[in-house]
């Protein structure tokens, strides 16, 4: 590998350095700043919905972006896209806070980032963006998966409390044909004993009268 490739590497490598470094800002010129903020709607989200973004500053003085109001500068997106907030003209070194968060309410869990702009004393831009739990960004993205077809698991088939087979029963009539049956034996060899007896005592009183005195 010459020295002529090595050097251009190089230079890829640095350009690339600085692109990471960057972050999230686009600059057009400066003193001036633009944030980019992507919009993903994953599979089953509505690629037709409208969601909206604030940026609000954290100090009241700090610079923003022309069409702000007083709640700040306001972003709407629709599908998959992206969108620029700015310029945000800086005329002096500093560093300046601002947040940006996700105004509609979503069912899905957005983030909210958090943004610092370094102005250098020749107005040179870098900007930080950060999470909720501290870690760094590179880019300023909403991920929406509103709508994804989800499985639903059936509710459980409820069962009949339990009974005991020991207890009372009511309008149970399995068992009532052996019931007939057994009160009907029992009726037909107690009507049988009642005659057995009566027609013995007869046959004793006709003997006795027969017998010789």
């Amino acid at each position: 590998m010459n020295k002529r490739i090595r050097k251009s590497l190089s230079a890829v490598a640095a350009l690339l350095c600085l692109i990471c470094l960057l972050g999230p800002a686009a600059h057009a010129a400066p003193g001036q700043a633009t944030l980019t903020v992507k919009q993903v709607c994953r599979a089953g989200a509505s690629d037709s919905g409208a969601f909206t973004y604030r940026l609000t500053p954290e100090q009241a003085s700090n610079p923003m972006p022309a069409g702000s109001g007083p709640d700040g500068y306001t972003l709407v997106l629709t599908g998959t896209t992206a969108g620029g907030i700015g310029p945000i003209s800086f005329t002096q070194a500093g560093i300046y806070a601002y947040r940006l968060s996700p105004v509609k309410s979503c069912a899905c869990a957005l983030e909210s980032y958090n943004l610092k702009i370094y102005v250098e004393s020749d107005l040179k831009i870098s900007v930080v963006a950060t999470k909720p739990n501290g870690a760094k960004a590179m880019e300023l993205q909403f991920e929406h998966s509103c709508g994804e077809e989800t499985t639903t698991t059936p509710p459980p088939t409820t069962k009949p409390p339990a009974t005991d087979e020991n207890g009372p029963k009511t309008g149970d009539d399995s068992q009532a044909g052996l019931y007939i049956a057994m009160f009907s034996a029992a009726g037909v060899m107690l009507l049988g004993c009642i005659i057995y007896f009566v027609i013995g005592r007869r046959r004793k009183a006709r003997r006795a009268d027969s017998a010789p005195r």
